[in-house]
């Protein structure tokens, strides 16, 4: 080989080698694919616009995006690869983003995101809307923004809302006592301090009839105005004597309170479905204990008068029987209807009349009774007049008694609800007067002998 055919042969070598040189040739180098870095795309609000640009590296341009998966009301750009638009739909919505280059041949990037989460709008209606009403019942509910949405201050409106209740135009708190029952769209909008309008349907205001007791079916269903035992809730739902409510949980229970009455030992009241078991005990007094039972729905109460009688007397006691209206009604209650602050029961004819029979042999027999009430008024005229001897000559065979009151005053606390006054009697006969003079004496000496009487008063 000749000299000169070495030297080409080397120079041809050190080209060779020159050409494995990458600075030499970066741009005509492998391209490398677009990474897109989108794993959090930020929350979205629904009807409120909405702007986001995923940040990449690397592709040759231009390039071109493409997505899948995005809310209804958005889109992107396929030549920036913003996402725009003002979403229509509340929910999480996976987000799937594909990149092509301008390389050749072309590089594609398939990249999943993580879900644009769309939010209940920029204006905060509630959890997730605004929260029901009772009829007749304060209300305070507050729209809020987002955080981070708009710039304070924002100047509050709403449509659609019932009557009785408005909106704070520099708060967002509606508040008022709703008067109509019904369910109510609300659309709100506010207006912050650049102008910027957001609007937010908050969907349904439901305002329900408070729980409340139909007084007229009770007396329909339950002529003796008062429920007795092993009724449940559920049967006065049913016969539409407990009416009303939102549909959450209602509890029952006897609550010791002005009109409530007294709950008499050996009676309870099932946690479950809210009847009353059991029976009076011995040491009740004889005859019907009313009551009331307060059903409870959230901070709404309805007050059912119940009752249940104690049906035995104590050994060697007299014989008690109360007549009302031309019937025997030992074991009933009475019923009355109030007029404003005004309640009244009974008559003097006597009606009701209570008969208390015991014979007395005696040449001489005496007889008193001494009786105690709840509920009533310092303003209340409380009688059992008039009450005389029972039979004929001289003959002794016991007393009667009528039994009224009129209360001028009864507090409105308890005007607008069923409420309940016991009377509770202590009888005594005998033929030595001392015997009878104090009540003490009288529950000592008289065997026993005692009635309580109930009377349900509605509103």
């Amino acid at each position: 080989m000749s000299t000169s055919n070495r030297v080409l042969t080397l120079g041809l070598l050190l080209f060779a080698v020159a050409g494995c040189n990458r600075d030499e040739l970066a741009p005509y180098g492998f391209p490398q694919p677009v990474e897109v870095e989108c794993e959090s795309p930020p929350d979205a609000y629904l009807n409120v616009p909405y702007s986001w640009t995923p940040s990449h590296t690397n592709g040759v341009d231009p390039l071109t995006w493409m997505a899948v998966g995005l809310p209804p009301g958005l889109m992107i750009d396929a030549a920036t690869g913003e996402i725009s638009g003002t979403p229509t739909e509340e929910g999480a919505f996976p987000l799937e983003i594909t990149v092509r280059d301008s390389a050749m041949p072309a590089q594609v990037s398939v990249v999943s995101c993580g879900d644009i989460n769309v939010l209940p709008g920029g204006i905060v209606c509630g959890d997730p809307s605004v929260p029901t009403g009772i009829m007749g019942e304060p209300y305070m509910h507050t729209l809020q923004m987002a955080p981070g949405v708009g710039s304070p201050p924002f100047t509050w409106d709403a449509q659609g809302l019932p009557m009785g209740l408005s909106l704070d135009t520099n708060t967002g708190v509606i508040s008022g006592t709703p008067t109509e029952v019904g369910q109510f769209n609300i659309t709100v909008t506010a207006v912050d301090s650049q102008g910027t309008v957001f609007n937010q349907d908050c969907g349904i205001l439901e305002i329900f009839p408070r729980l409340d007791v139909d007084g007229d079916k009770l007396l329909q269903v339950y002529p003796d105005g008062c429920v007795p035992s092993g009724v449940t809730m559920q049967d006065l739902i049913d016969d539409g004597v407990l009416v009303g409510g939102d549909g959450t949980p209602i509890t029952c229970e006897y609550r010791q309170s002005l009109g409530n009455g007294r709950f008499p030992a050996g009676v309870s009241i099932d946690a479950n479905d809210c009847s009353i078991q059991g029976t009076p005990s011995n040491s009740e007094p004889y005859g019907m204990h009313v009551w009331i039972t307060t059903f409870s729905q959230g901070n709404v109460n309805a007050f059912v008068p119940y009752c249940t009688p104690q049906m035995v007397q104590a050994p060697g006691a007299y014989s008690v029987t109360k007549t009302y209206q031309g019937v025997e009604s030992t074991l009933k209650s009475g019923t009355t209807q109030q007029s404003g602050s005004m309640a009244a029961f009974g008559d003097n004819t006597p009606d009701p009349m209570v008969e208390v029979e015991e014979v007395c042999n005696a040449p001489a027999c005496f007889y008193k009774f001494y009786f105690a009430y709840n509920t009533l008024s310092a303003m209340a005229s409380v009688s059992a007049n008039p009450n005389g001897k029972l039979g004929m000559g001289g003959a002794f065979d016991g007393f009667f008694h009528a039994l009224r009151f009129t209360d001028p005053g009864v507090p409105a606390s308890i005007t607008g609800r069923h409420w309940v006054v016991n009377i509770d009697f202590v009888y005594c006969i005998s033929d030595t007067e001392s015997d009878c003079d104090s009540k003490e004496k009288a529950i000592a000496n008289g065997s026993g002998s005692n009635y309580i009487f109930g009377v349900v008063v509605r509103p």
